[in-house]
């Protein structure tokens, strides 16, 4: 009951995309092909700092442009245009718990996705019937910014006119969770649309 009193005020959900609401096979792809030189910590770790990374998600190069700089970035052994084939396919498709998740989360609350993502899978993300639920979106791509930076939330909560502390944040990676939590946000790291909506019902913000 201590975390309904507390979250009594929320007026939005909002949803990470990859790893929340859709499955993907992004490390099976990738972790071949840094092992063993790199963990899979490691590896991830150098994908969320990479320049290459950050400047495809906000929109800033092509597709073909950061398979070559991350091909280079990550020292990897395979050409860029392989690469880009294989990362075209990141992307598996939504859980099959989500769309009844979001379809119950936007008949209660304000809903949002908040996602890293560029050009290249943007046509994967709008035909997952994701979209139609959710009031506002903000891909990276498409609003220059990008988690865990603070102008990516900053940019979120003043277009939905929202404080921190109105807002539930879903997403599977821990250094988004830590960053949104840092401004005020009631952030949760869940894996997959059924923890989603364990952590929701535990909130008080959904039924199980």
């Amino acid at each position: 009951m201590m975390h309904i009193a507390q979250l009594a005020g929320i007026k939005a959900v909002l949803f990470d995309f990859g790893g929340v609401l859709a499955e993907l096979r992004g490390e099976a792809h990738l972790l071949p092909l840094v092992q063993p030189r790199l963990t899979r910590e490691a590896m991830w770790a150098m994908w969320s700092d990479s320049p290459a990374v950050r400047a495809h998600e906000t929109g800033k190069v092509s597709a073909e442009q950061f398979s070559e700089q991350i091909v280079a970035e990550l020292a990897l052994e395979v050409e860029p245009r392989e690469f880009l084939a294989g990362f075209r396919e990141w992307i598996v498709g939504p859980f099959a718990e989500t769309h009844d998740l979001i379809r119950d989360v936007a008949s209660r609350h304000t809903t949002a996705l908040v996602s890293n993502t560029s050009a290249l899978h943007w046509q994967v993300i709008e035909s997952a019937g994701v979209l139609p639920h959710m009031h506002h979106v903000f891909a990276s791509f498409q609003i220059g910014r990008i988690k865990p930076d603070r102008a990516y939330f900053d940019f979120v909560l003043e277009q939905m006119n929202l404080a921190a502390d109105e807002a539930v944040f879903l997403d599977d990676s821990p250094l988004n969770v830590a960053a949104a939590r840092e401004l005020g946000l009631h952030a949760y790291r869940v894996e997959g649309a059924a923890q989603a909506r364990q952590q929701l019902a535990r909130l008080g913000l959904l039924s199980a």
